[in-house]
């Protein structure tokens, strides 16, 4: 319980969801606020953990104000049949 309150943990994608996924019709699925941006990729489908997409904030002691967090988007970049890449630039703002 400690790492995961310190924002030390990984996702682990196990059997259930890999059964789940083949099954699902959709090539792409997406979700977030992990903090932890990545791509898995499991045979012709993909999982994107876009990481932190909202606006947050931390308290800046020194100068005592907030301070935005870093956000990630992903990319998708597909046709209607394909997809022809997923991307995750990290963006400030």
């Amino acid at each position: 319980m400690y790492k995961f309150i310190q924002g030390e943990y990984e996702l682990h994608i196990d059997r259930r969801v890999k059964r789940k996924l083949k099954k699902s019709p959709f090539q792409v699925i997406s979700f977030g606020h992990t903090h932890k941006p990545r791509i898995w990729k499991l045979k012709e489908k993909w999982i994107l953990n876009t990481g932190n997409w909202r606006d947050e904030y931390v308290l800046n002691e020194k100068e005592k104000k907030y301070q935005p967090k870093p956000k990630s988007f992903g990319f998708i970049l597909h046709t209607e049949t394909e997809i022809k890449q997923i991307k995750l630039p990290i963006t400030n703002f």
